[in-house]
């Protein structure tokens, strides 16, 4: 753990891909390792197309159509899943999500505006692998 997930508008590179793996995983390596453990992360990037991704009721597809190039806080959104404490304190979640937005905006281009990041806290009891709760 941590699962990162990216959604992202189709139409990026490859490189582009890689570079937001190399620095979303740098950060999550940075921010919810413990010294004690070896980093074991996922990053997932999910790719829609303009016509199956809105905001407010209509589609990118649409507002593409008329020339906008963007549309509302619909793209990109990045989901990190986490167990509880392995970010403690609301400094550190600013900071983090500070740099990680600057991340994205650096990387896709897109308006801060745009970015949206989301940070799921796991308690303990309530995560489980290979058939064993973590608690």
């Amino acid at each position: 753990m941590p699962r990162a997930t990216l959604e992202i508008l189709t139409g990026r590179t490859l490189d582009q891909k890689r570079a937001l793996a190399k620095e979303i995983t740098a950060l999550l390596q940075e921010y919810l390792s413990k010294p004690e453990s070896a980093f074991n992360g996922f990053l997932r990037i999910v790719e829609s197309s303009p016509e199956d991704l809105g905001s407010n009721a209509e589609l990118c597809a649409d507002a593409f159509a008329r020339g906008e190039k963007y549309l509302g806080k619909s793209e990109p959104r990045l989901t990190i899943q986490y167990v509880a404490g392995g970010m403690d304190g609301i400094d550190t979640r600013r900071t983090f999500v500070r740099r990680m937005t600057d991340v994205l905006v650096g990387i896709l281009g897109v308006p801060e505006g745009n970015v949206l990041v989301l940070l799921m806290e796991i308690p303990k009891s309530m995560f489980a692998g290979n058939g064993v709760m973590l608690a």
